[in-house]
């Protein structure tokens, strides 16, 4: 389970940490 952060080009694990992460710099 892994996805590909497109802005970032890096490869993380897909945890809810990383998606509250994520969700936060969106915002």
């Amino acid at each position: 389970n892994e996805y590909i952060c497109y802005e970032c080009g890096a490869i993380m694990d897909r945890d809810e940490n990383a998606v509250a992460n994520l969700l936060a710099l969106l915002n």
